[in-house]
């Protein structure tokens, strides 16, 4: 093929926006998802959301005496009514504080946006540490499809779970504010961090000790995160943050909007990005956390070639393979890599979920301890 890359952006380039509902009829399936009963919750009656029955600011500001006091307050907000996707909601506890201006200091440093959010460069003010602030308009969640229902439950599924998360390798959520109708999420700052995505697309195929470091803190990250019966959903590069130099990376492990409690209930809505999505998510009424191990797999594949293991010209051809887990390694650039590293992304990108590898059975392969013989 030549040039590795060029098949990688393109690839990119296709699926760069499309980490929300694999097809039409699971956009559906999403949809209902979020159409739950709201929880009856304001932020000072001990809620975990802003009051806003008829689109409608809360009238009522806080004074500092009282957001001061509500720092201290616990705020829990809870889903009710029939989840008609199937998932039944489970009960978040969240933290929320009022205040912000009084802790931290904005700056008019952006570091990235979305479809209803801006992050931005922030610093304590008590400590001088340099933070992330992503900004989410509460306005901006309710649209035709949420209206009367809880706009804030992926919201806040997404807090009550980066609450709960204290590993080296994923993004820290310090604290939580509210004001009027927007939603602060103090996140910890990787200064001169991006996408890994953006570094394969600079670098192409990756040696493959340094592809084994940065895999390593990424299998360390999901293992964490099964252990603690949470599933991701949405592992792809661009979720995935570097810094350091070639050979120094470090990881970190972001983006949880679609993360979700996997032991005590079923999961049943197709969602994240195609070209990384586990063949169960097309044809199986429900999956497991083992979609994660898929998801793995892909980004592992492109770290080793720089070349996605699925493509096609339209969506039916791309999920058609992904359906029949049809990749190979016959592409130039795999002769650079050693059959220990083949053999490993050949226990992830398999059909039947029951036999990939967990993420336990992973973190402790020969090839991800960097214990295998490598030929680069």
């Amino acid at each position: 093929m030549g040039d590795c890359l060029g098949k990688g952006a393109k690839a990119k380039s296709e699926e760069k926006d499309s980490g929300g509902p694999l097809t039409k009829k699971d956009e559906k399936d999403t949809k209902k998802e979020e159409k739950k009963e709201p929880a009856s919750t304001t932020p000072s009656s001990g809620s975990g959301e802003a009051a806003k029955s008829d689109g409608k600011k809360d009238e009522k500001k806080a004074e500092p005496e009282q957001k001061k006091e509500a720092a201290n307050k616990d705020h829990s907000g809870k889903s009710s009514g029939e989840d008609k996707s199937g998932e039944d909601d489970e009960e978040h506890l969240i933290t929320i504080y009022e205040g912000i201006e009084e802790q931290y200091e904005l700056q008019d440093i952006e570091l990235g946006s979305g479809g209803y959010s801006i992050v931005k460069q922030a610093k304590e003010i008590e400590t001088g540490q340099m933070v992330a602030v992503k900004i989410i308009d509460l306005d901006m969640l309710e649209t035709e499809q949420t209206a009367g229902v809880d706009p804030m439950l992926p919201l806040k599924r997404e807090i009550s779970i980066m609450q709960k998360i204290n590993h080296p390798n994923i993004i820290k959520l310090y604290k939580v504010f509210i004001e009027d109708d927007k939603f602060f999420m103090v996140l910890e700052l990787m200064p001169g961090g991006e996408e890994l995505f953006k570094r394969i697309e600079k670098g192409g195929m990756m040696e493959e000790r340094h592809a084994c470091n940065i895999f390593r803190q990424l299998v360390s990250a999901v293992e964490y995160l099964h252990n603690m019966g949470v599933a991701h959903r949405d592992l792809k590069p661009e979720n995935v943050l570097v810094i350091g130099d070639i050979g120094q990376e470090k990881i970190k492990l972001a983006d949880f909007g679609f993360a979700k409690h996997f032991k005590e209930e079923q999961m049943k809505t197709a969602l994240g990005s195609p070209a990384y999505a586990a063949p169960e998510l097309f044809i199986a009424e429900s999956y497991n956390e083992k979609v994660d191990i898929w998801s793995l797999g892909v980004i592992l594949y492109l770290l080793l070639s720089g070349i996605p293991p699925f493509f096609g010209e339209t969506v039916k051809e791309l999920t058609d393979r992904i359906i029949n887990a049809e990749f190979d390694f016959e592409d130039s650039c795999w002769e650079k890599v050693s059959e220990a590293a083949k053999d490993t992304i050949c226990h992830l990108l398999v059909k039947d979920p029951a036999k990939r590898y967990t993420a336990k059975e992973l973190k402790e392969c020969a090839w991800t301890q960097g214990l295998a013989n490598m030929k680069s």
